[in-house]
């Protein structure tokens, strides 16, 4: 009788540890699961922001785009009509820059810093390459550096995200 007792008491102790092993086992399965559900969810509002600063330089800097491929494009166009451009090109900047120093980061974990300090450089050099469009002589090199500072900058915290790095000035020269 007490064998009996023995394999009873053996197999119930035996049956509640794989129980509690089991228990600790799913526990840290959940916890894995939460940490890589909220690792996408930061993924995916990252990206959702991006985009939606892109559609909002692009509801606003047509003109400035236009400005842009008509100096790179060849032949160049003459003086006066590069002159003409120049002022839609400055406000639809200046549009652009007020835009976006108006918009709102939203939590997006880890990156909200980054990115909010990435979207001020951008809305600055945005400012920039208005004030130089209307100077004389139009020259956009600092402003263009800004640009691309700040371009750099926003890539770099999509790829630290886990995205691929995007340039939003290419992004928005449509």
């Amino acid at each position: 009788m007490k064998k009996w007792l023995l394999v009873v008491l053996t197999l119930a102790l035996g049956l509640s540890l794989a129980a509690c092993s089991g228990s600790s086992s799913s526990s840290s399965d959940k916890k894995e699961d939460t940490k890589k559900s909220e690792k996408t969810n930061v993924k995916d509002d990252v990206l959702n922001y991006y985009m939606s600063l892109v559609d909002v330089i692009d509801t606003n800097n047509a003109d400035y785009n236009a400005y842009v491929a008509a100096v790179g494009a060849d032949p160049k166009p003459g003086e006066a009509e590069l002159a003409a451009l120049a002022k839609p090109a400055s406000e639809s900047a200046l549009k652009v820059s007020e835009t976006l120093a108006s918009q709102k980061t939203p939590d997006l974990g880890k990156y909200t810093d980054d990115f909010k300090a990435a979207v001020e450089d951008l809305s600055i050099a945005y400012k920039q390459e208005s004030d130089a469009l209307k100077a004389s002589g139009r020259d956009t090199t600092k402003a263009d550096e800004a640009m691309a500072k700040a371009d750099e900058a926003i890539a770099n915290v999509l790829k630290e995200a886990g995205l691929n790095p995007s340039s939003i000035t290419t992004d928005t020269a449509s």
